[in-house]
């Protein structure tokens, strides 16, 4: 993930910036030390919620999985509108393949939630 970081995210938004004619370094920190920001918060906020330590590791798990899924979801919204436009060189099929490609990986997601809650001692309908 640090690598999908950096070169996915950081290293294009310098790009990008700089391209802007705005200094490299601006929108990449600042959007690096928001997420620094929010993952604090989150965490403050985990805390309060008077969680007991062993159901506290699963709500972190189910909460980051669950932030995870936001982007992936807002994926396959913005490939099925640009294809619903006609004017971006994608089609519905591809927004289909991104969208099965997403159902398989979240497969041992769901796996990797749902194990835990079992061990946490939930029964196997509330796990899954």
């Amino acid at each position: 993930m640090l690598a999908a970081s950096v070169w996915s995210l950081l290293i294009p938004s310098m790009e990008y910036a700089e391209n802007l004619g705005i200094h490299p370094a601006i929108p990449s920190s600042g959007g690096f030390i928001l997420g620094v920001v929010f993952i604090l918060v989150f965490d403050k906020l985990i805390n309060r919620l008077s969680i007991s330590k062993n159901n506290k590791s699963s709500a972190l798990l189910i909460s980051a999985i669950t932030l995870h899924n936001i982007p992936e979801g807002m994926a396959v919204g913005v490939v099925a509108a640009g294809a619903l436009t006609g004017e971006v060189g994608v089609s519905l099929g591809a927004g289909l393949a991104l969208a099965i490609g997403l159902a398989i990986q979240n497969i041992p997601e769901g796996a990797i939630i749902s194990l835990p809650l079992r061990a946490s001692g939930n029964s196997r309908g509330k796990a899954f």
